[in-house]
């Protein structure tokens, strides 16, 4: 087991992660996302968002980032 980035933290923080992660699958899959998301306990909305918000700034701020565009579409269609 690799234990490196275990830790007591917001899980909306892994939420965003596996969201950052699936957004470029399919739109279904993301909707489904969405949808589950809400039905759990300890989902917070503001939190998600702050979450992914700060996932996008940190991959926009790498200098080898390339497709800076869609990232910044991205997260503007998610906060939309």
């Amino acid at each position: 087991i690799d234990f490196e980035f275990s830790g007591m933290d917001d899980p909306n923080q892994d939420l965003a992660y596996l969201w950052v992660e699936s957004v470029s699958i399919n739109k279904e899959l993301n909707h489904y996302l969405k949808q589950k998301f809400k039905s759990l306990d300890y989902f917070n909305p503001a939190l998600f968002d702050f979450w992914l918000s700060y996932i996008h700034v940190m991959v926009l701020s790498n200098p080898n980032t390339r497709l800076s565009e869609s990232w910044i579409k991205n997260l503007e269609q998610i906060l939309g």
